[in-house]
C-alpha cells in the first residue's frame, strides 16, 4: 500500500513499506527536465544535477561519497525530459545517514565557482566519450592487452543504446574474446530491442523484476519468459537486488544461474563468499531442484 502525503507548500511525499526488505530507497524528483529548457538553456538540467555532488557548505565532494561508501550504499542522480531525481538506497539502518545526505546535496549544495568551470569539461568528456576513436582503443589495448579476454563488457541502463552502439560494443568484444552483460534488463533503455541487438553472454534482471517474484505472479511471468529465451540463445541469467529467502528460493527453483543482493551477502571493501548458512541453503535448494 502506498501513503501519499501532500505538505502545505504543495510538496508531496509518497511512501511504501515492503516487510521482510532490508533495503530501503528514497528520491526526491523535481518537475524540471530537458523539456522545459530554452534552446540557449539547453543541458542546464543536467548541468545542475552534476553540480549538486561538488559539495556542501558542510561536505566536501569526497565526503559525500564516503558517507554512502562507508555503509555500502548507493547514491546517484538522472535528467529526463520531464524531471530531474536524485536518489539513494542503502540498508534500513542507514536510512537516516542517506536522508541527511541527500538532502544536504538538494537543499544546501554550494555551487562552487571554480566546480562550475571544471564541471564544465567533464560535461564535454561524457559527450566526447560516445564517439571514441581507434587511438583511445589502441592505448587501451596497448595497456591492458593481456588480460582483455577476461574482461565482461557491460551496457547499463544510463546508456541509450542504437544499433550502432550494439555493433561496436559487439565488435570490440569479439576482437579481444571478451564477453559481454546487459545491466538492469527490465528497466530504462535495457528492454527487448537491445536484448536482441547484442545477444549478451550474460543478463541481469533488474531488482524490479525480482522484488517479491516469489508471489508476484506477473513478475514470474516476466521472469520465466526471460529464462526460456536465454537457455535458448545460451545466456546466462544473474538476478540483481535479492533481499528476501523467498526470492532466492524462487529464483534458484526457476533456473536462474547466479544472484546478488543483500540477502547473499552484505557489501564490503573486499568481496568475500557468502555466509555459510546462505552458502549451504543454495546448495540445498540446487540439489532439490536437480532432483
Amino acid at each position: 500500500m502506498y501513503e501519499k502525503i501532500e505538505l502545505p507548500n504543495g510538496a508531496r511525499i509518497v511512501c511504501e513499506h515492503m516487510d521482510g526488505v532490508r533495503s530501503a530507497s528514497l528520491g526526491i524528483w523535481v518537475g524540471a527536465g530537458s523539456r522545459y529548457e530554452k534552446y540557449s538553456e539547453a543541458g542546464s538540467a543536467h548541468f545542475i544535477e552534476h553540480m549538486l555532488f561538488k559539495g556542501t557548505s558542510q561536505y566536501s565532494a569526497a565526503q559525500l561519497a564516503e558517507r554512502m561508501d562507508a555503509v555500502g550504499g548507493q547514491m546517484n542522480a538522472y535528467t529526463t525530459r520531464d524531471n530531474t531525481c536524485f536518489y539513494a538506497r542503502v540498508l534500513d539502518t542507514h536510512l537516516s545517514l542517506a536522508t541527511d545526505t541527500l538532502c544536504a546535496m538538494f537543499f544546501d549544495s554550494r555551487f562552487d565557482e571554480r566546480d562550475v568551470e571544471n564541471e564544465k569539461g567533464i560535461i564535454q568528456e561524457e559527450i566526447d566519450m560516445y564517439e571514441d576513436t581507434p587511438e583511445d582503443v589502441a592505448a587501451f589495448e596497448e595497456e591492458y592487452g593481456k588480460y582483455l579476454h577476461r574482461l565482461v563488457v557491460e551496457l547499463t541502463e544510463e546508456d541509450k543504446p542504437d544499433e550502432e552502439m550494439a555493433r561496436r560494443k559487439k565488435l570490440i568484444c569479439r576482437r579481444w574474446d571478451a564477453q559481454m552483460a546487459l545491466d538492469d534488463y527490465g528497466t530504462g533503455y535495457n528492454s527487448e530491442f537491445t536484448l536482441l541487438s547484442l545477444n549478451p553472454d550474460y543478463l541481469k534482471i533488474d531488482m524490479s523484476i525480482v522484488r517479491n517474484i516469489d508471489r508476484a505472479a506477473n513478475r514470474q511471468m516476466i521472469l520465466q519468459n526471460t529464462l526460456h529465451y536465454a537457455r535458448s540463445q545460451g545466456i546466462l541469467l544473474i538476478a540483481e537486488g535479492v533481499e528476501t529467502w523467498d526470492e532466492m528460493e524462487y529464483l534458484i527453483r526457476s533456473g536462474v544461474h547466479y544472484l546478488q543482493g543483500y540477502y547473499i551477502g552484505l557489501p564490503h571493501p573486499t568481496p568475500g563468499e557468502p555466509a555459510a548458512h546462505v552458502r549451504e541453503e543454495i546448495r540445498r535448494i540446487a540439489s532439490e531442484t536437480a532432483l
